[in-house]
């Protein structure tokens, strides 16, 4: 059975915190929606998807 999914955009770190701190389950991070689409990965199945792209400096995500 697939957990449920949810989805959020916050619009700055401080709600950024306030979400990190209230989930207990799995976290995932994306800058936008092509990260996926490029990347040729899954969209995960359960726990919380973060979009960072509204928060001013953390638009793109970097692997270094």
């Amino acid at each position: 059975m697939m957990g449920e999914l949810s989805v959020a955009t916050p619009i700055d770190t401080m709600e950024l915190r306030a979400l990190l701190s209230a989930v207990a389950g799995t976290i995932n991070f994306i800058g936008g929606g092509t990260d996926m689409l490029i990347a040729g990965r899954p969209m995960p199945t359960g726990g919380l998807l973060i979009d960072l792209s509204r928060i001013a400096g953390m638009a793109f995500i970097y692997a270094d």
